[in-house]
Formats: C-alpha cells, sequence, structure tokens
C-alpha cells in the first residue's frame, strides 16, 4: 500500500528540490516543515488499509464508516434472511458472532469520527436489535437495547476507550504508551480535586 522506503525517500527529495527551485524563481519564501508535510502528503495516497481499517491522510474516517457500514449491511442481510428459522436466542448469538465484531474492531482509533458518523452507526445497530426482537424501526431504541443487553455504539467506544486507558495507567501495555498520557498534577501544583486522586 505504501511505497517502498527508497521510492519514498526519493519523492520526497524531487519535491523538495522542486520548491526550493520555485521559491528562488518566485523569490518566495516558505517555511521547510510546510514543504516536507506537503511532501508526505503527496507521498501518502488518497487512503491506506491497514489492518482493515481504512486511514485517509487527514484521518477524518469518512472511509472507513463508508466500508464499515457497507459491510455491516451485508451481514444484516444475512440475519434478516436467517430470522424466520431463528428464534430471539439463535439471533442474538448470530449478531454477535457476524456482526458485533465489525462494530467493535478497532473502535478506539475510530472511534473519534465526526457525530454524524456515530448516528449512522447506531441506526444500523438499531436496525440489528429491531430484527432481534421483531420490533419496528418507530420504537424506542433504549427500550430495545435495555431488552437485549446492548449499550449504544457510541457507549461501547467510550467504554474500549476507558478500558485502554486504564490498561496503560495499570501498566499492562508496554511503557511508550505512558509517554502519551500526562496527569493533572503533572501541569501544576495547586491543591485540587484532580491533582490529589492521582488524575
Amino acid at each position: 500500500p505504501l511505497l517502498s522506503g527508497l521510492e519514498a525517500l526519493s519523492r520526497v527529495v524531487i519535491y523538495c528540490f522542486y520548491y526550493q527551485w520555485y521559491c528562488r524563481f518566485n523569490e518566495v519564501l516558505l517555511d521547510p516543515s510546510t514543504v516536507l508535510k506537503a511532501a508526505i502528503a503527496s507521498i501518502m495516497k488518497k487512503e491506506e488499509k491497514l489492518l482493515g481499517v481504512k486511514i485517509d491522510k487527514h484521518l477524518n474516517w469518512d472511509n472507513h464508516i463508508d466500508f464499515l457500514i457497507d459491510k455491516l449491511n451485508s451481514r444484516i442481510c444475512l440475519l434478516k434472511r436467517a430470522k424466520t428459522y431463528l428464534n430471539y436466542r439463535q439471533r442474538n448469538l448470530l449478531y454477535n458472532a457476524l456482526i458485533r465484531p465489525l462494530f467493535e474492531y478497532c473502535c478506539t482509533v475510530w472511534g473519534n469520527t465526526k457525530y454524524e458518523n456515530l448516528l449512522r452507526l447506531l441506526r444500523v445497530q438499531k436496525r440489528c436489535a429491531g430484527l432481534i426482537l421483531d420490533a419496528s424501526f418507530s420504537d424506542n431504541s433504549v427500550e430495545i437495547f435495555s431488552k437485549l443487553g446492548w449499550l449504544p455504539i457510541d457507549d461501547v467506544i467510550r467504554m474500549r476507550k476507558l478500558c485502554l486507558m486504564y490498561k496503560i495507567v495499570d501498566g499492562c501495555y508496554p511503557q511508550y504508551f505512558k509517554d502519551y498520557i500526562s496527569y493533572v498534577n503533572d501541569k501544576h501544583r495547586h491543591n485540587t480535586r484532580a491533582s490529589t486522586n492521582n488524575n
């Protein structure tokens, strides 16, 4: 997916030489970091697929959510076809085996997507719940989710992020993850609730 190291380096060098020539010819001064960022952006394709997650150079996750919803829709179609032959418990098992893993896979990474994308995923999740319980789309989703014992997708993402943070603080992950966390009492020495609770 990404260019090889030598090819990418040669493109960056060519890009930097081009900008250097452009600046001299037009008597314009550009920041070198801006030139380097533009060179790196030119190397990356529109999007890359890494371990099943579509990443674009702007990290807005729209392409991944579209890809995810397409994949979910194909599996929901399978659930819809099979639901006449299955009871409630078996439908829930089918959801847990085929659909739920797609919702939760790498959700700590793409979970900071736009609110509209989360609403789209919530609609898909509600559609699954309606299929399992034979409920209509206009039924209250809070009641449907509580009958099934499900959390809405935004709460699932929040829970996964909190579990990740706990594991980092508890030392279950490598030490370099802790470098990304800063505590309130490291920022200032004022006596506040957050600083005294070791946050």
